[in-house]
Protein backbone atom coordinates (compact mmCIF):
# COMPACT_ATOMS: atom_id res chain seq x y z
CA UNK A 1 0.00 0.00 0.00
CA UNK A 2 1.60 3.17 -1.17
CA UNK A 3 -1.14 5.48 0.03
CA UNK A 4 -5.04 5.51 0.60
CA UNK A 5 -7.38 7.94 1.40
CA UNK A 6 -10.65 7.83 3.30
CA UNK A 7 -11.77 11.20 2.50
CA UNK A 8 -10.75 13.06 5.62
CA UNK A 9 -7.26 11.23 6.39
CA UNK A 10 -4.22 10.36 4.17
CA UNK A 11 -2.76 7.12 5.12
CA UNK A 12 0.76 5.95 3.92
CA UNK A 13 2.96 3.18 5.52
CA UNK A 14 0.39 0.78 6.72
CA UNK A 15 1.90 -2.68 8.82
CA UNK A 16 0.03 -5.44 10.61
CA UNK A 17 0.97 -6.94 13.81
CA UNK A 18 0.43 -10.69 14.17
CA UNK A 19 -2.92 -10.78 15.73
CA UNK A 20 -4.21 -8.19 12.94
CA UNK A 21 -3.96 -4.65 14.55
CA UNK A 22 -3.39 -2.15 12.17
CA UNK A 23 -0.96 0.85 11.63
CA UNK A 24 -0.91 3.72 9.64
CA UNK A 25 0.63 6.60 9.30
CA UNK A 26 -1.92 9.92 8.97
CA UNK A 27 -0.49 12.44 6.61
CA UNK A 28 -3.60 14.45 7.22
CA UNK A 29 -3.58 15.14 10.73
CA UNK A 30 0.24 13.91 11.34
CA UNK A 31 -0.82 11.40 13.91
CA UNK A 32 0.35 7.85 13.83
CA UNK A 33 -2.82 5.43 14.18
CA UNK A 34 -3.36 1.92 15.72
CA UNK A 35 -6.49 0.06 14.67
CA UNK A 36 -7.65 -3.50 16.52
CA UNK A 37 -9.50 -6.19 15.02
CA UNK A 38 -13.32 -6.47 16.54
CA UNK A 39 -13.88 -8.94 19.44
CA UNK A 40 -11.35 -9.51 22.38
CA UNK A 41 -8.14 -9.04 21.47
CA UNK A 42 -5.49 -9.92 24.15
CA UNK A 43 -2.53 -9.82 22.59
CA UNK A 44 -2.28 -5.99 21.43
CA UNK A 45 0.77 -4.16 22.16
CA UNK A 46 0.37 -1.64 24.96
CA UNK A 47 1.18 1.65 23.49
CA UNK A 48 3.65 3.62 24.67
CA UNK A 49 3.02 7.32 25.71
CA UNK A 50 4.74 9.59 23.22
CA UNK A 51 6.25 8.83 19.62
CA UNK A 52 9.68 11.40 18.36
CA UNK A 53 10.82 10.97 15.14
CA UNK A 54 13.65 13.46 14.66
CA UNK A 55 15.28 14.16 11.66
CA UNK A 56 18.67 13.61 13.54
CA UNK A 57 19.94 12.77 17.08
CA UNK A 58 22.52 15.04 18.27
CA UNK A 59 25.08 13.52 20.28
CA UNK A 60 25.86 14.00 23.29
CA UNK A 61 27.94 16.07 25.32
CA UNK A 62 29.44 16.06 28.85
CA UNK A 63 30.02 18.87 30.58
CA UNK A 64 33.48 19.21 32.76
CA UNK A 65 33.20 16.89 35.97
CA UNK A 66 33.64 17.85 39.60
CA UNK A 67 33.79 15.69 42.54
CA UNK A 68 30.80 15.58 44.82
CA UNK A 69 31.24 16.61 48.57
CA UNK A 70 31.44 13.38 49.60
CA UNK A 71 34.19 12.43 47.38
CA UNK A 72 32.90 9.31 46.43
CA UNK A 73 31.16 10.02 43.00
CA UNK A 74 31.93 12.53 39.95
CA UNK A 75 29.30 14.72 39.02
CA UNK A 76 29.01 16.13 35.11
CA UNK A 77 26.00 17.44 33.16
CA UNK A 78 24.41 15.52 29.94
CA UNK A 79 23.48 18.08 26.98
CA UNK A 80 21.48 15.83 24.61
CA UNK A 81 17.58 16.04 23.52
CA UNK A 82 14.60 15.76 25.44
CA UNK A 83 12.61 12.14 25.45
CA UNK A 84 16.03 10.28 24.42
CA UNK A 85 17.26 7.40 26.74
CA UNK A 86 21.52 7.80 26.86
CA UNK A 87 22.95 5.09 28.21
CA UNK A 88 26.38 5.88 30.10
CA UNK A 89 29.48 3.62 30.01
CA UNK A 90 32.81 3.73 31.47
CA UNK A 91 36.39 2.18 31.08
CA UNK A 92 39.85 2.24 31.61
CA UNK A 93 41.36 1.01 28.41
CA UNK A 94 39.01 2.18 25.76
CA UNK A 95 38.26 -0.59 24.32
CA UNK A 96 36.16 -2.79 27.20
CA UNK A 97 33.17 -0.79 27.98
CA UNK A 98 30.80 -0.68 31.00
CA UNK A 99 27.40 0.39 31.37
CA UNK A 100 27.21 2.64 34.05
CA UNK A 101 23.50 4.19 34.36
CA UNK A 102 20.79 5.24 31.93
CA UNK A 103 19.24 8.48 31.85
CA UNK A 104 16.36 9.74 30.56
CA UNK A 105 14.34 12.99 30.76
CA UNK A 106 10.99 14.46 29.07
CA UNK A 107 11.87 17.80 29.89
CA UNK A 108 15.36 18.91 30.60
CA UNK A 109 18.33 18.86 28.14
CA UNK A 110 21.51 19.34 30.00
CA UNK A 111 21.10 16.62 32.74
CA UNK A 112 22.87 16.34 36.38
CA UNK A 113 24.87 12.82 36.03
CA UNK A 114 26.78 11.26 39.50
CA UNK A 115 28.29 8.42 38.74
CA UNK A 116 30.35 6.01 41.22
CA UNK A 117 34.16 7.30 41.42
CA UNK A 118 36.87 4.11 41.37
CA UNK A 119 40.34 4.79 41.40
CA UNK A 120 40.47 2.29 37.61
CA UNK A 121 37.86 4.18 35.98
CA UNK A 122 39.62 6.76 33.71
CA UNK A 123 37.05 7.73 30.66
CA UNK A 124 33.10 7.56 30.28
CA UNK A 125 30.81 7.98 27.18
CA UNK A 126 27.52 8.27 26.73
CA UNK A 127 25.31 6.81 23.36
CA UNK A 128 21.44 7.01 22.42
CA UNK A 129 19.88 3.88 23.75
CA UNK A 130 17.51 1.91 21.53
Amino acid sequence: VTTFSDGTNSYTDVAWDNVGNLYATDDGTSVWRAFSPPNTNYATTVMVPLIQVYPEILAPQFTMPTLNNTQDGVQFSLIGQSNVTYLIESTTDLATWSPVQTNYSSTLIERPITVPLTNDVLFFRASVRP
